[in-house]
Formats: structure tokens, C-alpha cells, sequence
């Protein structure tokens, strides 16, 4: 559900879902990625739509390319006076190889977007709903300040599916945030990895009739229970024939060939000359 959250998300960046339930799996509220709007909520496609994806700009980076040629000019002024003045295209680019490693090209505060779990929370708040004790569901690891609000909700237990080197969450709030690699979480909220059938599979193996695989009957024409039986049931999805390690061995001899082929060219040419 939360990937299927996240689809609806416009973000020039990327697309990040989120879904808040209860401890026993009752929905309270979904979340994506999205420019907010006046009355609660967050922008759909029409006559007023004001996201990033309509204005054609995505703003932190304007603004974090601003913050990189004022410090790169500064630093200029202050150390090589002399200097002649570059262009602001020039001081960006080199200032992007100069803090590659700093962690200054990672700030995301200048986005006009709504995070995921911030969307869910807010939704949840506008409609009254406790948070509290309640498991949160996102595509990707909240970043550190999804996750002091996180916190802040009374979330008891958050799943994810990818990782995100940008959060500094686990370092900003070691004290009230765990991450489940078998270390005591009592009295912090746990962060999970999601273990299981992934979104993207999951409509494929689950669906009965609309997935890519093959249909699947559950019961018979008398309404009778059909029995699943592993010595006479194909696979779900459809397979190659062939292994990955066959294919990357026939494309390989594929590559030898092509490249005998390009040498004796090469030598046949070298020849006639």
C-alpha cells in the first residue's frame, strides 16, 4: 500500500510512500512525497495544481546551488582577492567537486514538498486519528526529520523497504530510536527492514486474474475448494528457460565472437592496405 502511495506522488526527486495503521493492521491514513496545499492535503493534477512537477523547478536545487557559488564566492574573495571573477556556473561546479564529501549537497530542508511520513502524520491529524502506539509503512528510511516527528506521534514500530545514507536519524536519536539488528529496542521506537514479497511482485503473485502471471482458480465449477498440488502446479510467473548463469555464458560467447569477428576485420583491412 505504500508503494502503491508513493506512485501517486509527482516529485521531481523521487517518489516516496508511507501508510500509518494500527498495532493490529487497521489503516489510519497514507502518505507521499508532494507539495502542500491551503486547507490540508497536498496538490493533485488540474487547473491549480502548484507542485514542482507543474512549476518545472525543483527548489532546494536552486537554492542549495545558491548556497554553493555564495560560499565558493566568499571564499574566493577572502583567499585569492586577486583573482578574476568566475561565473556562477563555474564557482557551482567547482564547488560541487569540492564538497562532495561534506554533506552539504545532501540538505533537503529547501524542498517545497511534504515527506511521505509527514503527509501520513498530518493527514492522521486532520482527521483526528491517534498515532499512538500505532506502525508506520514507508518505501524508504525516513530521513532525520521524518523521524523526530516520528517520534514525537507516539509511533510504536516503522517499516522500510530501501535504505537512505542521508537520514542521520539512528546518530541524531540513539536515544529514542532503534534500528532492529538484534539490539535492545525497549523504550525506543524500532526501524525495520520490511522482509518479504516486495511490492512490485506482490500484485504478480497474489493477484488471482489481473497479474502478468498466470491465472489461478480457487475453486471448481461445483464451488468446490481446488487443492494446490506441488507435483502438478506451474510456476506463477512465467520463466526463462534458461538460468541467469546459461544466459551470461551465451552472452559472453556472444562478446568472443563479435570481437574475432572485429580483429580479423581489422587485420583483413590492415592487410589490403
Amino acid at each position: 500500500m505504500a508503494f502503491a502511495a508513493s506512485l501517486r506522488s509527482g516529485s521531481l526527486a523521487r517518489q516516496v510512500g508511507a501508510v500509518i495503521t494500527s498495532a493490529s493492521g487497521d489503516v489510519i491514513s497514507t502518505g507521499a512525497n508532494d507539495t502542500p496545499q491551503y486547507g490540508g492535503g497536498q496538490y493533485w493534477p488540474g487547473a491549480h495544481d502548484q507542485r514542482d512537477s507543474a512549476r518545472g523547478v525543483d527548489y532546494n536545487d536552486v537554492l542549495k546551488r545558491r548556497l554553493v557559488v555564495q560560499i565558493m564566492r566568499k571564499v574566493k574573495d577572502r583567499y585569492a582577492p586577486g583573482e578574476e571573477s568566475a561565473s556562477d556556473n563555474a564557482l557551482y561546479e567547482e564547488g560541487r567537486k569540492f564538497f562532495s564529501d561534506t554533506g552539504l549537497l545532501d540538505i533537503t530542508e529547501y524542498s517545497r514538498e511534504v515527506h511521505a511520513e509527514m503527509a501520513a502524520l498530518s493527514a492522521s491529524s486532520r482527521m483526528g486519528a491517534s498515532t499512538q502506539g500505532a506502525h508506520l509503512y514507508a518505501t524508504t528510511f525516513p530521513c532525520h526529520n521524518c523521524a523526530k516527528h516520528i517520534v514525537a506521534a507516539g509511533i510504536e514500530r516503522v517499516y522500510f523497504v530501501e535504505p537512505y545514507p542521508k537520514s542521520h536519524a539512528l546518530r541524531l536519536h540513539d536515544d529514542s530510536i532503534a534500528q532492529m539488528d538484534g539490539q535492545d529496542v525497549k523504550g525506543r521506537v524500532a526501524f525495520t527492514p520490511f522482509m518479504g514479497v516486495g511490492p512490485r511482485r506482490f500484485f504478480d503473485l497474489f493477484s488471482m486474474q489481473l497479474s502478468s502471471g498466470r491465472p489461478v482458480a480457487r475453486k471448481n465449477r461445483e464451488g468446490l475448494k481446488v487443492e494446490w498440488k506441488t507435483t502438478k502446479s506451474p510456476p506463477r510467473i512465467p520463466l526463462l528457460p534458461y538460468s541467469y548463469v546459461r544466459r551470461e555464458r551465451l552472452a559472453m560467447d556472444e562478446l568472443w565472437q563479435a570481437l574475432e569477428r572485429m580483429e580479423q576485420e581489422r587485420q583483413s583491412q590492415g592487410g589490403e592496405n
